[in-house]
């Protein structure tokens, strides 16, 4: 098992035990060998969003790199709030093939891709910001 790999798949667990909106998460894969790693899981917030989110990342002298990532984000009905991954299904988009699935339907490019725990960290901010302007 790759240590730099188990470490960050770590960490997001840590964050999952200690945010305040996270009600609930399931890892549903966490695959760990000596060159990369896979890690999948389901979160439930307090607004009663969800998320499931995945990374595949490899590792080369002492560097990760994530190869594959999605993460999507949906409301209680199940409706898209946003989803980020780097599918090669947009190649005409800015930052391709790294993009973000809006609610509205329409996919914008981004120039720099959000690492999972950003991710979540960013979906914790906006939960709470709602809750606390209400």
């Amino acid at each position: 098992m790759n240590s730099i790999i188990t470490k960050r798949f770590d960490l997001v667990e840590e964050w999952l035990l200690a945010s305040s909106v996270v009600v609930s998460y399931e890892i549903i894969r966490r695959d760990i060998s000596l060159l990369d790693g896979k890690f999948r899981i389901k979160v439930t917030f307090s607004d009663d969003s969800s998320a499931e989110l995945f990374e595949y990342a490899t590792i080369s002298k002492a560097s990760i790199h994530i190869l594959k990532y999605s993460s999507h984000w949906q409301d209680k009905n199940g409706n898209l709030i946003n989803r980020w991954d780097n599918a090669p299904h947009h190649p005409d988009l800015l930052g391709a093939p790294h993009h973000r699935h809006n609610s509205d339907q329409s996919v914008s490019g981004i120039s720099v891709f959000l690492e999972m725990l950003e991710v979540l960290k960013m979906m914790e901010n906006i939960i709470y910001r709602r809750y606390t302007t209400v």
